[in-house]
C-alpha cells in the first residue's frame, strides 16, 4: 500500500487525484455539519449572553451568512445552505429527528 501520492497509481483507492467534486463534497459536508450542530455555537463564550437575544436569531443569521460565503467562494450555490441543518446529511441523528405533530 503506497503511503504517498508519488508512489500511488491513479487506480489506488484513497490516492485518486483531487478533483472539484471532492472539494464540493467536502464543503457541502462542512456546511451540513455546522448546520446540524449550530445550537452548540450559541453557547460559545463571547456569543452567549452578548449577541444571543431574540432566540439567537442574530447568531443563526450570521452562521448562514458565513456558510453561504464559504459556498460561493468555492463555486457552489448559496442554496446548499438550508436552515434545518439536515440538507443531504445521512446520519443517525438526522434520521431520528422527529417532526412536530400538528393538532388535528
Amino acid at each position: 500500500m503506497p503511503t504517498s501520492m508519488k508512489n500511488a497509481s491513479p487506480d489506488t483507492p484513497g490516492f485518486y487525484p483531487w478533483e472539484d467534486r471532492h472539494s464540493e463534497t467536502l464543503i457541502t459536508g462542512i456546511i451540513d455539519l455546522v448546520m446540524l450542530h449550530k445550537k452548540e455555537l450559541y453557547r460559545l463564550p463571547g456569543l452567549a449572553g452578548e449577541v444571543d437575544g431574540h432566540g439567537a436569531d442574530r447568531i443563526r443569521s450570521k452562521v448562514e451568512q458565513i456558510l453561504k460565503k464559504l459556498a460561493v467562494d468555492h463555486g457552489l450555490s448559496q442554496g446548499v445552505v438550508k436552515g434545518n441543518g439536515q440538507r443531504g446529511i445521512k446520519t443517525d441523528q438526522a434520521a431520528e429527528t422527529k417532526k412536530r405533530k400538528r393538532p388535528v
